[in-house]
């Protein structure tokens, strides 16, 4: 076998190797052009392959070189249309009507070419290319024939023109069909000229079907690499994307629990506190009612300062509660009043003195400010709660001597007013200070600290529409800054009490109305000169005032109760004797429900908090029995 035959069949198999690969691609998304480009590498497959049949060394007849020409000829005029419809698809675009028409006009002489005297005489000859020692051995041409065999070639300029027109455009890869549409051309044109003795050379046009079909190749080779880091890119985005939305749903998640434990805290807190305010209730009722009994002379001294220190207890204990309700719901349950912070400050650093003298010494530079609108429990609370904080801050092995804390108060130019306190501790990090108000959240040893002080201080001094502010520095220490809006110009806020409210006449008719037996029995106690009748359930008192109801001065209701509540009784008096519902008067543990938190929120006036004391009911008597100029009033 020549090498021109060895050539013919290495192009053959290459070529129809990129047909079937052509065919696959094509049925991927964005590829179907390819399936133009699989007619193109198969007819240039067969074109390579029957041109082994010419350089064959045996004697071969007439009528299979007959054959093998037409075939020849129709496998030419066949890639030669596929190219002028690949160049056109390959980009997207339509064939023009010329285009068309040269496809139509290629594939008719692809036929024509069967024709017995179209295009071979019937006669065999041989030519040498004498330089190569070639030797091809081909059916004689006819004059048409001559004429026919180079259109097919010809017929390629306009692919060539196209791609020239890509280049000139710098579409990516066209430089390269440009460049090997050239070489194609000029190897097909040898061959259509050597074949009918135009000059005596090799046929090459097996090479330049090759380098056309390779330039493609190259092409797909490049849009598969550039595809795969795209989708490389892609996938690394969707990657980074997936960890974005991952550590989103995390931190969602995260809050969510967060909310959902404050949430449950906060019902924890309002059940908690109801529960505990009704036996305190009769604890700190009894307590003063034995107070008021035993301080006439002959009473035992250290009987006295033992239920003193008792009902102080229960104070205490009352005022947790009171917090513990603030948490539970957000908001306080009395009115709040000018407060100097300053004097806060002051109480604040009584409470913690003993504390901050263990850890550091105490700096005071205290400049008088403005009063607020706050209540002043809750902001000493604050106050407790930074000093404590501050002085935990300063490790116990540093000395006393070496830690200090400072407190500072300042009218800022703005008008608000700042209260800070500076501790010379181990300072926080900053990632730690990104967290610092969330609830639970703490960076002291587990037996020192909730997670809830900060928390909890944000949310009082939010309430009197200031913020909190924290800077800290590792190894440097830590300043905490309680920002606090001056009250509005011209506001009236509550004073204190102008007078001392008279006590209310005796032998006045109440009706108490609580499911606590014992609740029950202190309030008599405290209403002793009264006449107190006392009924344990919504359905007996209703009975009882629809029986009699007139003959009571004054109804002291229960607000959470089985069966009846207080709220549902209050709303069926109104409906039945509305003269009667403003004398009623409701004692609550606090609202354990929405409904009861609203009920409070509407009825502030008619609500006395438990656990009771003599001066509320006192002046809830006087306002209800004698009238408002008999009470205590806000000015």
């Amino acid at each position: 076998m020549s090498f021109v035959a060895v050539v013919s069949v290495v192009a053959s198999s290459v070529e129809a190797v990129m047909a079937v690969l052509a065919f696959v691609f094509s049925r991927a998304p964005g590829w179907r052009h390819l399936r133009v480009f699989a007619v193109v590498a198969i007819t240039a497959a067969a074109y390579s392959a029957v041109n082994v049949v010419f350089t064959s060394e045996g004697a071969a007849s007439a009528t299979l070189l007959t054959a093998a020409l037409g075939i020849n000829y129709l496998a030419a005029c066949l890639h030669c249309a596929a190219w002028l419809v690949y160049c056109r698809v390959q980009y997207g675009d339509d064939l023009r009507s010329f285009e068309r028409t040269a496809v139509v006009v290629l594939l008719t002489l692809g036929v024509l070419g069967f024709v017995p005297g179209i295009l071979a005489s019937g006669a065999i000859e041989a030519q040498h290319v004498g330089w190569a020692g070639v030797t091809y051995t081909v059916p004689s041409l006819t004059l048409l024939g001559a004429l026919l065999l180079p259109l097919p070639p010809i017929v390629l300029l306009v692919p060539l023109r196209r791609y020239f027109v890509k280049t000139r455009e710098r579409v990516p890869g066209a430089s390269w069909h440009f460049l090997a549409f050239c070489v194609f051309f000029l190897l097909a044109l040898n061959e259509a000229l050597a074949s009918v003795g135009a000059f005596e050379n090799i046929y090459l046009a097996d090479v330049g079907f090759l380098v056309a079909v390779l330039s493609v190749v190259a092409e797909m080779a490049t849009r598969v690499v550039t595809d795969a880091n795209r989708l490389l890119d892609m996938s690394r985005d969707l990657s980074r994307q997936v960890e974005e939305r991952t550590q989103e749903l995390l931190e969602a998640r995260e809050g969510l629990l967060r909310a959902e434990r404050l949430s449950a805290l906060g019902r924890l807190s309002a059940s908690v506190g109801h529960e505990i305010n009704n036996p305190l209730s009769y604890v700190v009722g009894n307590l003063e009612y034995a107070l008021r009994e035993l301080e006439r002379p002959g009473t035992p001294r250290l009987v006295l300062e033992a239920l003193r220190d008792a009902h102080g207890g229960a104070e205490r204990i009352r005022r947790i509660v009171r917090e513990l309700r603030i948490f539970g719901r957000g908001a306080p349950e009395h009115h709040r009043e000018l407060t100097d912070p300053v004097e806060a400050l002051r109480s604040a650093l009584r409470l913690t003195g003993n504390e901050i003298r263990c850890r550091a010494r105490l700096v005071q530079d205290l400049e008088p400010v403005p009063t607020v609108l706050a209540d002043p429990t809750q902001l000493t609370q604050v106050f407790v709660n930074l000093l404590l904080n501050a002085a935990q801050a300063i490790p116990e092995t540093l000395g006393a001597d070496q830690g200090v804390i400072t407190v500072r108060s300042r009218t800022l130019s703005d008008g608000r007013i700042g209260i800070e306190v500076s501790d010379t501790g181990t300072g926080i990090s900053e990632r730690d200070q990104r967290r610092l108000f969330e609830p639970f959240f703490t960076t002291k040893p587990q037996d020192q600290g909730t997670g809830l002080g900060l928390f909890v201080s944000l949310g009082i001094v939010t309430s009197f529409g200031g913020n909190i502010d924290v800077e800290s520095k590792l190894g440097v220490g830590t300043t905490v800054r309680v920002l606090l809006p001056p009250p509005p110009p011209g506001a009236r806020f509550k004073q204190g009490s102008v007078s001392t409210p008279p006590p209310p006449s005796r032998d006045k008719r109440l009706l108490v109305v609580d499911d606590d037996v014992l609740v029950a029995r202190t309030l008599v106690r405290l209403l002793k000169g009264h006449h107190v009748e006392i009924v344990t359930s919504g359905h007996a008192a209703l009975e009882r005032l629809r029986k009699d109801g007139a003959s009571f001065d004054l109804v002291l209701c229960d607000l959470m109760m089985p069966g009846m509540t207080g709220m549902e009784l209050f709303e069926e008096i109104e409906r039945c004797q509305p003269s009667l519902a403003d004398r009623f008067v409701f004692i609550s543990g606090g609202g354990v429900t929405d409904r009861s938190h609203q009920f409070i929120e509407n009825h502030r006036e008619r609500v006395l908090s438990k656990p009771l004391d003599c001066r509320a009911i006192s002046r809830v008597l006087a306002h209800r029995v004698h009238g408002p100029r008999a009470a205590v009033t806000e000015s």
